[in-house]
């Protein structure tokens, strides 16, 4: 009985509680990618609180603002659970992250119905990306740009089903006998750990000019 009560004291501070000594061990060993970080999601979160003050007072802006914000918000949350060793939610918050920007780009040109049509349940956002390479041209994005969000979603559509990949990332490869409940960091995956980082630093340049090329569609409209 006293087994069961203490794991229940257990789970009561994995829900309760916060776990700093693991997001000190993500800073340490990802010092340098962390100082990109920091300067570049600013940048991004500026970009949403601007895309929002040029969207008030016009409805479509606004619900396309929404996207932008989702946009965002989740690559800030995905980085959060990154920090704290929660690799596979992180990855995949990530996919939702570019979809929603895809979905922004779509919605940023009225005329072509997706906004309608999204506004009205008739369309689903898992083939925005698809739709934004199909249309590159007319929604004045580069395609180099696009392929590249491409390249990251199908990266991270591995982490919205159980993989191989999910596996090994919640399990501990410094000490395999370990089972860890709740995030940790594994000293044994720092060079994956650097390769993440390098593709969020990537994503995280060009989340900004995604912005601003929506901004400047609905300019036009």
């Amino acid at each position: 009985m006293g087994k069961v009560a203490e794991l229940n004291d257990l789970v009561r501070i994995l829900f309760a509680e916060d776990s700093p000594e693991v997001r000190r061990r993500f800073h340490r060993a990802l010092a340098s990618e962390l100082r990109q970080l920091v300067p570049l999601t600013s940048a991004s979160i500026r970009s949403a609180i601007e895309f929002n003050e040029f969207a008030s007072g016009y409805p479509d802006r606004e619900k396309v603002a929404c996207l932008i914000f989702s946009a965002i918000q989740g690559f800030v949350v995905s980085m959060r659970l990154f920090f704290d060793g929660l690799l596979v939610p992180s990855g995949n918050v990530q996919r939702q992250v570019l979809e929603s920007i895809a979905m922004a780009v779509l919605c940023s040109k009225p005329n072509l119905g997706y906004l309608r049509r999204f506004d009205n349940d008739e369309y689903s956002s898992k083939n925005a990306i698809r739709d934004v390479k199909r249309s590159a041209d007319n929604l004045s994005v580069k395609k180099s740009a696009i392929a590249e969000i491409d390249r990251m979603a199908k990266f991270y559509s591995l982490f919205s089903h159980p993989t191989k990949m999910t596996i090994a990332l919640n399990s501990d490869f410094s000490q395999p006998s370990n089972l860890h409940f709740g995030g940790h960091f594994d000293k044994a995956k720092l060079p994956q750990y650097r390769r993440e980082a390098a593709s969020r630093i990537k994503l995280a340049r060009i989340l900004p000019p995604f912005v601003e090329g929506v901004r400047q569609n609905l300019s036009a409209t």
